[in-house]
């Protein structure tokens, strides 16, 4: 993912760039570089999304902590960029999160925004969602929608047809 010339890369890794930054980096997008982002999640980042207007970062995983001081984020967290502060949003979810995808419902006086949150998992944010979820990226509360997917969702896009006002996911298929 790509933002203000920064590329930023998840994954199951210990290093990246010569530089000892496991599971998610920050490189210049030109020459590689790491810009010396230390996120550091207790685990694998499985996907990441980015949300123009508002400049952020979202990844999911399997990790359950991020940061030196081991902040709970478990398996979403959000991060503002440029300067990749932590932000309050996360997945919250039972299971590891595979699918990021972002979405704003115009259709209301003041737009939501969601992202749609695919995955392995029993339950987010506290409620029971099997495998796919959309949570507003302001107060983190649950949406209503629920496909109830019968197997891991590990791909997502955009698709107003699906859903108004979410990110569709689709079945995992490697």
């Amino acid at each position: 993912m790509t933002s203000s010339g920064q590329l930023h890369v998840g994954g199951r890794f210990s290093a990246i760039a010569g530089a000892g930054s496991p599971y998610l980096a920050a490189l210049n997008a030109t020459t590689g570089v790491d810009l010396g982002w230390a996120p550091r999640p207790n685990g694998e980042v499985a996907a990441l999304t980015l949300d123009g207007p508002q400049s952020m970062l979202y990844v999911g995983g399997r990790f359950t902590e991020v940061g030196a001081v081991a902040v709970a984020r478990r398996r979403g967290a959000a991060y503002d960029l440029p300067a990749h502060g932590l932000r309050p949003w996360e997945a919250n979810a039972v299971g590891p999160v595979l699918a990021l995808a972002v979405s704003v419902d115009a259709s209301s006086p003041a737009p939501v925004e969601r992202v749609g949150v695919g995955g392995a998992f029993a339950g987010a944010g506290g409620v029971v969602r099997r495998n796919a979820a959309a949570i507003d990226t302001n107060t983190g509360v649950i949406a209503g929608w629920n496909p109830d997917p019968s197997g891991p969702v590990s791909r997502s896009r955009f698709s107003r047809e699906a859903h108004p006002t979410c990110s569709w996911v689709g079945p995992s298929s490697r």
